[in-house]
């Protein structure tokens, strides 16, 4: 019988693919893929190509990229981000029925508008200029 010999390099791979996996069966929903599981992925990029770390761990080959070259924000870089608060007049309560809409996008972006006096499609069409305004 032939000894195979496998390369380090696959024993990696194949090392972090089984950890991904385990990740992908106990996740619940759409939680983000941890950054230790990034961490290991872009580790692999230094003995592989990305197109095939991406396509074996089965990720997004831009965003890798992005993180293999530093320039992925991670949320805690995001929580340095300037934040805006607009002061309502404090004579006038906020109304418990209030129009209120919370949005996300798909890397994180919330946004949480409250307005007293907006009828709820008031309230969405100036949600959606906010998030065109960001997404171009």
């Amino acid at each position: 019988m032939k000894a195979v010999e496998i390369s380090k390099e696959a024993l990696s791979l194949n090392t972090v693919l089984r950890r991904f996996k385990q990740w992908r069966g106990k996740r619940v929903g759409s939680e983000r893929i941890p950054e230790n599981l990034w961490r290991a992925a872009i580790d692999l990029t230094h003995e592989n190509p990305i197109s095939r770390v991406s396509r074996e761990l089965r990720l997004d080959y831009y965003e890798l990229k992005d993180r293999v070259n530093g320039e992925h924000k991670s949320k805690s870089s995001k929580a340095a981000s300037p934040f805006v608060e607009l002061k309502m007049d404090d004579s006038e309560p906020v109304k418990k029925n209030a129009a209120a809409i919370e949005i996300e996008d798909g890397r994180g972006m919330r946004v949480k508008i409250a307005l007293p006096q907006a009828g709820v499609s008031a309230l969405l069409e100036w949600a959606s200029r906010l998030w065109e305004s960001e997404q171009s």
